[in-house]
């Protein structure tokens, strides 16, 4: 039998079993065929259509497949795609196993065992230096508790998380989401907010959880946006991802998607093409709101592709920065949401357009405090 072994975690090759120490992990077969591929290839970039080739063997594959197996990937692993220990994603040429690697057969892998009385860790996610670091960091974290409220202080430092969904029941999560529309649905773990009715989207508002008026709030989600391109008329397209307060929706903080030509008064006809952070709600369609401060700068748009989108809301502040496959696309001045005595915010999400054929997709979300 072959054994391959990286940091605490071992793949029984034969048996397909994947152990993390000796507790068994459980590790949906296609996901264990790509990690399984990319090990046995770790000193080459596989892009998409090499894993697709590999793993399904010429069977039919939806367009976010491979992606969707590695974020399952990173989940068991515990790896940041930001910053990784295990699979790196190299831009426009797909993935590759940076960690080392340690292969057995059944009496190698006992004998390593035996003669080993500590675990295997893997040099590059513990360098030399990091026990001096660690060390170092604690110090001055010692040093910063006497000097400022040990209270404030840990409480600024934790992080945790306040919301999450991965969207792998049959249907949205009720105790999660208010979902207003038919068009709101669930399916293999990704969920689709589109419309349902001409200029009238689906709309997905989160359950109001609370948070720290004083701490960075993070989104971290992997979103699709489409509109239909085909059509030849104009097409309105406008999508809301972002925060809103106890009050009311006018309150929303956050990103629009558009595509749509309008008419302003000075400037006549306009085509907005990209993502803008907004406040206020802002209409996009407004002339007076871009120039009253109320609309951000414009990021190019992505469209049809999945892509991973973080916001991060600093109340202190009051703004908004907005990353697009961990780069920094710009910052907002947003001001403050209003703030109650609990303290609560929901995620609101809606695509609004002209024609039925727009959609938001999103295959997690997870905020951070």
């Amino acid at each position: 039998m072959r054994f391959y072994k990286f940091d605490e975690f071992k793949i029984d090759v034969t048996k397909r079993k994947f152990f993390c120490d000796e507790q068994e992990i459980e590790l949906r077969d296609r996901d264990f065929d790509v990690l399984l591929f990319l090990i046995e290839k770790r000193n080459e970039t596989q892009s998409k259509d090499e894993i697709i080739k590999a793993v399904w063997n010429g069977t039919a594959v939806e367009d976010n497949s491979v992606e969707r197996a590695i974020v399952n990937i990173r989940k068991v692993l515990g790896d940041d795609a930001s910053s990784p220990w295990f699979i790196k994603t190299v831009r426009g040429k797909g993935y590759l196993f940076i960690c080392d690697v340690e292969e057995f057969d059944e009496e190698e892998l006992q004998s390593f065992v035996e003669s080993t009385p500590t675990k295997i860790v893997s040099k590059n996610r513990f360098p030399n230096w990091l026990p001096s670091a660690i060390f170092s960091f604690l110090l001055i974290l010692v040093l910063g508790i006497v000097w400022w409220n040990s209270e404030n202080l840990i409480t600024y430092l934790t992080t945790e998380t306040i919301f999450s969904d991965d969207f792998l029941g049959e249907k949205i999560d009720e105790n999660k989401w208010n979902a207003e529309g038919d068009s709101v649905k669930s399916h293999e773990g990704i969920a689709r907010i589109s419309l349902d009715k001409f200029r009238n989207g689906g709309k997905l508002r989160s359950i109001y959880f609370s948070y720290n008026p004083e701490k960075p709030l993070t989104i971290k989600s992997r979103v699709r946006i489409s509109y239909n391109q085909s059509i030849k008329e104009t097409v309105t397209f406008i999508g809301a991802f972002g925060l809103v307060g106890e009050n009311s929706d006018k309150d929303f903080i956050g990103i629009k998607y558009t595509n749509a030509e309008t008419k302003f008064p000075r400037e006549g006809n306009v085509t907005l093409k990209g993502f803008y952070m907004v406040k206020d709600n802002a209409d996009l369609l407004n002339e007076n709101n871009h120039c009253n401060g109320k609309i951000g700068q414009r990021t190019d748009a992505i469209w049809g592709k999945w892509f991973e989108q973080k916001l991060i809301y600093e109340p202190n502040t009051g703004t908004v920065k907005l990353f697009i496959d961990n780069e920094k696309k710009g910052e907002f001045a947003v001001g403050k949401l209003p703030v109650t005595k609990e303290n609560k915010l929901r995620l609101y999400i809606n695509p609004e357009g002209a024609f039925l054929h727009h959609a938001i997709e999103i295959d997690y979300i997870e905020i951070t405090q």
